[in-house]
């Protein structure tokens, strides 16, 4: 098994900058996605809110449990995951186009508007509420460099471990399908 080791030199002052710049960015997109909810800026939610979640994850527990970035983050993630419903629907929706002359697929197209628009709604009230929370900031002075490195080695270690997990089970499955045999795991 091969084992990379990776060094960082992540500074507090660097990570509080591209902390901040998350949050600026999920707070720009969020405003785009208040006025016009479209694909585009669905997406752009999405992304932003990954981004945030990254940074988040980075941090010490010390920050990591406070109330305010506790409430920001945890709420921009329900934001992403009605909208990945709404995605979802966006995707099935354009699949079933190809089928529309289809009586049934007329009334699955139906239904299927239908539940986009009630997660729309809900997604678009959950934006409100996250653009009237407080938003994030962490200071350069309340992380050390030991606590970055520390916080980085676990999250890598956990990802090892996901890796080592899960690889077997894809390259099975990568093997069976290459030699015409469809695993379903």
């Amino acid at each position: 098994m091969c084992i990379i080791k990776v060094m960082i030199s992540l500074t507090p002052k660097h990570f509080v900058t591209k902390m901040a710049e998350n949050v600026k960015r999920l707070d720009d997109r969020l405003n785009d996605y208040i006025k016009d909810s479209n694909e585009n800026n669905i997406h752009n939610i999405r992304t932003a809110t990954r981004r945030l979640d990254a940074s988040f994850i980075s941090l010490p527990k010390k920050i990591r449990t406070k109330t305010k970035i506790r409430k920001y983050v945890t709420t921009s993630k329900q934001l992403f995951k009605v909208n990945s419903q709404v995605r979802d629907c966006d995707i099935i929706f354009e699949k079933l186009q190809k089928y529309s002359s289809e009586p049934i697929c007329t009334r699955l197209i139906g239904s299927l508007n239908r539940k986009r628009e009630t997660k729309l709604a809900s997604a678009r009230k959950i934006a409100l509420s996250l653009r009237d929370l407080t938003v994030p900031r962490v200071r350069e002075n309340e992380i050390s460099a030991k606590q970055l490195e520390a916080r980085f080695n676990k999250v890598v270690l956990g990802l090892r471990q996901k890796i080592q997990l899960d690889l077997p089970v894809v390259v099975c499955k990568s093997l069976q399908e290459a030699e015409g045999n469809v695993c379903w795991l």
